[in-house]
This record gives C-alpha cells, sequence and structure tokens, in this order.
C-alpha cells in the first residue's frame, strides 16, 4: 500500500461530505478549514502569550507584531519537523 505524501501546509480540519451531485457514497473534501500552519500559529500564540516571562500585560510594551511573527515562526518550524 502506497504511503500518502505529506501536504506543506494540509487543511487542519478536513472534512467530508457526500456529493451533492453524483454518487452519495463517494465521499471528497466539502470543507477544508484553516490551514494548519494557521492552526500552529494560533496554539504557539497562546502559548507565547500565557507565560508571564515572554508577554508584559503593560500595554505600552506589547509588540504584536513580535508575537505573531514568533507564533509563525514557531508554526513553520512545526511543519518543518512534520515533513521529516
Amino acid at each position: 500500500m502506497a504511503e500518502n505524501p505529506i501536504v506543506p501546509n494540509p487543511y487542519a480540519f478536513p472534512s467530508k461530505s457526500p456529493l451533492i451531485a453524483g454518487n452519495p457514497n463517494d465521499l471528497t473534501v466539502h470543507h477544508g478549514g484553516m490551514a494548519l500552519r494557521d492552526y500552529f500559529a494560533a496554539k504557539a500564540m497562546q502559548g507565547l502569550v500565557s507565560n508571564p516571562k515572554y508577554f508584559s500585560c503593560d500595554k505600552e510594551q506589547i509588540r504584536e507584531d513580535l508575537i505573531f511573527k514568533r507564533a509563525y515562526s514557531i508554526a513553520d518550524a512545526m511543519l518543518e519537523e512534520r515533513r521529516k
């Protein structure tokens, strides 16, 4: 049995449903949901902002752009590791 190739940035929550026109037993991807990279970044950002050593509650010191960049950097590393 051939192994499925790993897609670089697949959908995080794909769902399958019957085709509207055609064979109702033939399932196809109906809605892909968010990309896996975005899902990983959201999880990484959640961890970053919950860490008091990384995230300050002082609104004058918050750098959202750095938090977002770090979260996507972590997500990209997770996707790269997944490809191995």
